[in-house]
């Protein structure tokens, strides 16, 4: 994938592999958000996370959807976590 991403191959043990997942990340969390047009969605920095044997937690309140990839350099997995944030309440000192 990053291949075809950036044109070149990138070692998995360069720092500018994990940049650039996320970099790639970053733009599929930009045209997600897209199709949220007219509603109040905040997305976060995506997390690049390397190797096996990893855990990843989110807040209790936090549903994750864990999408399972496989392609020609092995699997791999998209996590996204989301969660109802409180709407700010503007309050007028009387």
């Amino acid at each position: 994938m990053l291949k075809a991403f950036t044109g070149s191959d990138i070692d998995p043990r360069s720092p500018d592999f994990s940049d650039a997942v996320g970099e790639l990340v970053n733009m599929i969390s930009g045209a997600a958000k897209a199709k949220f047009d007219g509603m109040s969605v905040s997305i976060s920095c995506p997390s690049v996370i390397i190797g096996p044997g990893h855990l990843v937690q989110q807040a209790s309140d936090t549903t994750c959807i864990v999408i399972p990839f496989e392609c020609s350099a092995g699997p791999f997995a998209v996590e996204v976590a989301m969660r109802k944030a409180e709407s700010a309440i503007s309050t007028k000192a009387a």
